[in-house]
């Protein structure tokens, strides 16, 4: 084994967003594959993660995240991304703490989880490793973009969700050492109902078709609305979701989704459930889970959720999640932003009960094999030799 003893992850929310669960899994995988290992946290503000964190054995630590950087992003306000390398004084105190507190505890390498954490990590992390989990797709932030290029040589190297992310960071760029490590889930918890209670006959309830996502604009949730609005019959839908982070401009209210609702004429049959902390009773009760994201996603850890607990799953066709799967058997494609084919696709599975069944029994299968967190934590030992970030014993 390498040298590693020790890594402290940077991740700016302390919300259980995608990035948020991800980094969970990969921390509960790392701490059964190596249990010596020590697992710091640095988040930039309290909240869920922070607890979690500690519950699967790292030692997570607040860093408060001035509410100046929190808001940075591609919308409003994301103009200011371009100071945090020039001493703005939003950025300023916090990267003095942000140093201090990893030098107290020295780790062996940096793991830094969101865009702001990457470039906030590699101005305080050297001469540390800092290894940077890509989990968006840079060349779609032009800001983002800009201010990796520039400190790429600050970065010993980069983790890809997806072969799409890794293609999408050197296209923009970004060269860097790049390894390719796909999100998981916990299968154990991510499973079908053990008592079938989902799995009502079909006549005795009308059929439930769910989106589940942060209500980030590019999420879907419009084309959602529009291709029920196409489906016709008696289907409930479901929203589940939230404007869970903080950034300026990136997000819906609830009072947006409400109105396309109405505009869609589909407002009657609409449930909108807040952001849940555990989804797996959410998808033990939808009858299909809808992926509908109008941009290329990075990977779609809710496509992985819904199909380990045993959903048939439509999802956009350009998620990089589809990349470990098989079109047609383990969940149906479309189109991003085609509101006429995903209403297709799910007029195809309102009536045909078998076919929604084997979706999800493939898509189960899939899960258990491909998409386990159990592979997390060795892979991503071996990524960080690859990357030449752990010394040799």
């Amino acid at each position: 084994m390498s040298g590693l003893r020790s890594i402290a992850f940077v991740t700016p929310t302390a919300a259980l967003g995608g990035a948020e669960r991800a980094l969970l899994d990969l921390a509960a995988s790392l701490r059964a594959a190596a249990p010596a290992l020590r697992l710091d946290a640095l988040v930039g503000e309290d909240g869920p993660l922070v607890d979690a964190l500690r519950g699967v054995g790292a030692d997570a630590a607040v860093v408060p995240l001035p509410a100046a950087l929190a808001a940075l992003g591609e919308g409003g306000g994301g103009r200011r991304w371009l100071r945090l390398g020039r001493g703005a004084a939003a950025s300023a105190g916090y990267l003095r703490r942000l140093a201090t507190a990893l030098a107290d505890r020295a780790p062996d390498v940096v793991h830094t989880n969101g865009m702001k954490a990457h470039v906030l990590g590699a101005l305080v992390g050297p001469p540390r490793p800092v290894i940077w989990h890509i989990r968006d797709l840079v060349g779609q932030r032009r800001l983002a973009r800009r201010a990796l290029r520039a400190l790429r040589d600050r970065a010993r190297g980069a983790l890809a969700v997806s072969g799409l992310v890794a293609r999408d960071l050197a296209a923009c760029g970004v060269r860097l050492p790049t390894a390719v490590l796909h999100d998981a889930v916990d299968t154990d918890r991510f499973a079908p109902d053990p008592a079938g209670l989902a799995a009502t006959p079909q006549g005795q309830r009308p059929l439930r078709i769910g989106l589940v996502a942060t209500y980030s604009r590019w999420k879907g949730h419009r084309v959602f609305l529009e291709a029920a609005a196409r489906l016709g019959g008696d289907a409930r839908l479901v929203i589940v979701g939230g404007p869970i982070y903080r950034t300026e401009g990136s997000q819906l209210d609830e009072g947006t989704l409400r109105r396309w609702a109405a505009a869609a004429g589909v407002e009657e049959r609409l449930e909108l459930v807040p952001f849940q902390a555990d989804l797996v009773p959410i998808y033990r009760g939808l009858d299909v889970v809808v992926h509908a994201s109008t941009t290329p996603e990075p990977f779609g850890l809710t496509i992985a959720e819904a199909l380990s607990c045993g959903r048939a799953v439509v999802a956009a066709a350009d998620a990089g999640c589809v990349e470990l799967l098989t079109p047609g058997r383990d969940l149906l494609v479309v189109p991003a932003g085609d509101p006429a084919a995903l209403a297709r696709a799910l007029t195809a599975l309102r009536d045909d009960a078998p076919r929604r069944a084997a979706l999800g029994a493939a898509g189960r299968a899939v899960a258990v094999e491909r998409l386990g967190r159990g592979r997390l934590g060795p892979a991503l030992l071996a990524a960080y030799a690859r990357l030449g970030a752990t010394r040799a014993t």
